[in-house]
């Protein structure tokens, strides 16, 4: 009878211990806000990618990571991208599940122009040029950079 009870209680135990590492690693996840997109605003993008379109990814250094473009479907992996207007562009947030996304965290931000304004997330995206952003801070999800103040790629 003794080993019941100490069995029973060393399960007790290890399912607890496990619980409360789930519980606090859940709470660690991204804010989710049942499907409302926070924002990521460009500005000062140069005359010549008027009338392109733009995406973005952004990474948080560890766990975290958001995409941005205008439309996402799950089901098929198409996306539709933001045109760029007057040097500017608003790009809707989203988590990898195709929810909205909208927390507050510092991220590292890589803008993409596009050629067109949709692709398939499983084939190659149509990006031809863009920029790299360090420690962009997002409050509700919502963000602006300035291109001025980009990290070059080619």
């Amino acid at each position: 009878m003794k080993w019941n009870v100490f069995s029973f209680l060393v399960t007790v135990a290890v399912v607890a211990a496990v619980g409360f590492a789930v519980a606090g690693c859940l709470n660690q996840l991204p804010p989710e806000n049942g499907g409302i997109n926070g924002v990521l605003t460009v500005t000062g993008i140069p005359s010549q990618y008027n009338g392109k379109w733009a995406g973005a990814e952004m990474w948080d250094g560890s766990y975290l990571y958001v995409g941005g473009a205008q439309t996402v479907n799950n089901n098929n992996g198409n996306i539709t991208f933001p045109r760029i207007t007057d040097g500017k562009v608003s790009i809707p947030l989203w988590t990898y599940d195709g929810k909205g996304w909208s927390g507050n965290v510092s991220m590292m931000v890589r803008v993409s122009i596009m050629g067109t304004g949709s692709a398939n997330i499983y084939g190659d995206l149509p990006d031809i040029g863009g920029a790299d952003f360090d420690s962009v801070g997002f409050k509700n999800g919502n963000a602006t950079v300035d291109w001025a103040n980009r990290l070059i790629w080619p």
